[in-house]
């Protein structure tokens, strides 16, 4: 949120949200190969966020941030590549700060609610005798659900699920690893990706340093998917 008055060279951050750093232009943890049509002649190819410390010096818990990325755009591919390989995919394009992502409320204090009948006649504020009533918490529920703070995406309103609905499905995050062409087994069990980018980034790094490998190792998704 931008800042006003003196500090308006600082950061104002909303006490429910997440301090993130993200970015567009390049993927980063990557070496880039290509920026558009032009390859990338500079000695630095690979960027990335390698620590956040705040204004004492300390370090920063972070946790990676993914954008939309087309691979094509940043990759040497032939067209064979260009033709299987996903037109986008989720790549790092920063960091959110973990620690942000909590936060605390107040004790909760339970209060009866009592109201107060009142009539506006011809701009005279007119009270019924004995109007004073207490309002029931199953009535008092009701009147919440259609309030802002029922809408906000942190209360329990929008978290929960519903009873009439399905048991919700836990799907596995799809994970890619470098294997022998001919056996299909991972070349290292220790090095798994999250995305196919990375996987060939990692696969184009060992044929590399063991050229001797060259057609003989591909890219697969992980075997227990």
């Amino acid at each position: 949120l931008p800042a006003n008055g003196p500090d308006a060279d600082q950061i104002i951050v909303h006490p429910f949200g997440v301090l993130t750093l993200s970015q567009k232009l390049v993927p980063l943890n990557q070496e880039i190969q290509l920026l558009g049509n032009q390859k990338v002649a500079d000695a630095v190819k690979t960027f990335r966020i390698e620590r956040v410390q705040d204004q004492n010096g300390a370090f920063l818990a972070t946790e990676a941030v993914k954008e939309q990325f087309a691979p094509s755009g940043y990759f040497q591919m032939d067209d064979a590549q260009k033709l299987s390989r996903r037109a986008f995919e989720q790549l790092d394009s920063g960091v959110r700060l973990a620690g942000s992502a909590g936060f605390r409320v107040g004790t909760v204090a339970v209060r009866t609610v009592r109201y107060d009948f009142k009539y506006l006649v011809k701009k005279q504020l007119i009270r019924v005798k004995n109007s004073l009533s207490y309002l029931r918490t199953e009535l008092f529920a009701t009147f919440l659900q259609g309030n802002a703070v029922s809408q906000s995406a942190l209360s329990k309103a929008v978290r929960s699920h519903s009873a009439l609905a399905p048991a919700a499905l836990a799907l596995k995050p799809e994970a890619f690893v470098v294997t022998y062409t001919d056996t299909l087994q991972a070349v290292s069990t220790a090095h798994r990706f999250d995305d196919e980018t990375s996987a060939y980034g990692a696969m184009s790094q060992l044929l590399r340093e063991r050229p001797e490998l060259h057609g003989t190792v591909q890219i697969s998704m992980a075997s227990d998917q």
